[in-house]
């Protein structure tokens, strides 16, 4: 071997190795504490669901429940099983035949009932159908006995009505009214209709009074009085206002009669009027 071969440095891989521990001993060391990350880290609490006192309660009575109705079908079935066992063949099959007539029987009835059913639903149509015809004729007949018993109503008032009855001759023109004079009041009427009396009372006031004849005149002068009769009835507690109203008549040339009357007579009905 020549000097030159022997003078040429040498090539080593120390440094190269160095760096290859180093970063495998750094890899070790982040490995190990990941692995004590891992086994530190306590394991994830698992939430157990909540259940109140009440609902457990309500679970148990329906399991208790539930376990009660399947003790009592498994004792049914036990007897049922007990019962067949001591039924022989033929007795069972005789069973399943009167059990079999017995639906037949309750089939045919259960047809029949229908068609009764539907036979009286038929009628009741027919029958709600004949009222819908009827009723205008029940309502006649309903209105025309309540008039009946209004009439009938009418007649016994009328027969204890012991009023007399003033009627103008036929042929009259005129309107008639029929005035009852007492103390202190003046009650009218129309003769032969039916009307609500008036009533003129004494009136007093701050300034001045005002009598029940001025009030009865006053009303006469409105009425066109020319074209009325007035049958002056008196009673006896009424005869200053007669003369009153006489005097008045006579100077205004209105037709009037006059008549007397116990204090006590009925002459003009509340509602009526002077009409029987």
């Amino acid at each position: 071997m020549s000097s030159r071969a022997r003078s040429r440095p040498r090539i080593t891989l120390l440094a190269f190795q160095d760096i290859i521990m180093s970063v495998s001993g750094i890899l070790i060391v982040l490995v190990l504490l990941l692995a004590l990350e891992i086994t530190d880290e306590p394991p994830p609490a698992t939430s157990a669901p909540s259940v109140s006192p009440l609902q457990l309660s309500m679970t148990v009575n329906a399991a208790r429940s539930e376990r009660q109705q399947l003790e009592e079908s498994l004792r049914r079935a036990d007897l049922l099983a007990k019962e067949a066992a001591r039924q022989s063949p033929a007795q069972i099959r005789d069973q399943i035949a009167s059990l079999e007539s017995e639906i037949e029987r309750l089939f045919a009835e259960n047809i029949e009932l229908r068609a009764k059913a539907e036979q009286l639903r038929n009628e009741e149509l027919k029958t709600k159908d004949n009222e819908s015809r009827t009723k205008p004729i029940h309502d006649e007949l309903a209105a025309l006995e309540a008039a009946a018993a209004n009439l009938k109503r009418e007649i016994e008032d009328i027969r204890k009505d012991d009023r007399p009855v003033f009627t103008l001759p036929k042929g009259f023109k005129k309107d008639g009214w029929l005035a009852v004079i007492e103390k202190n009041r003046i009650l009218i009427a129309p003769i032969g209709r039916r009307a609500t009396p008036l009533l003129f009372e004494d009136q007093a006031g701050l300034l001045a009074s005002e009598s029940a004849a001025d009030r009865f005149l006053a009303w006469t002068r409105k009425e066109a009085s020319r074209e009325s009769y007035f049958l002056l009835i008196v009673r006896p507690d009424g005869a200053n206002d007669f003369e009153e109203i006489t005097d008045s008549f006579r100077g205004r040339d209105v037709a009037f009669g006059y008549d007397v009357i116990g204090r006590y007579s009925p002459l003009i009905h509340p509602e009526k009027g002077a009409f029987q």
